[in-house]
């Protein structure tokens, strides 16, 4: 058991690069992002608080493309 929460933490600590920003939902704790992660299967695209985006430029250019 504390093999399998080790290992949890240790995915929280690392950093993914985001492929792309698929969809846009507010929540009462604020804004979410669907994501496409790089290098993975659309398996394992997550929700992300915004805080979680650390490339503005990706929100951004979801905003450009997808809300007009």
């Amino acid at each position: 058991l504390n093999a399998k929460k080790a290992l949890e933490k240790s995915w929280k600590l690392q950093v993914f690069e985001v492929e792309k920003i698929i969809k846009k939902r507010s929540e009462k704790k604020g804004k979410e992002y669907f994501v496409k992660w790089k290098n993975f299967s659309s398996k394992f695209n997550t929700w992300e608080p915004e805080e979680n985006i650390l490339d503005p430029g990706l929100i951004q250019e979801y905003q450009e493309k997808y809300i007009r």
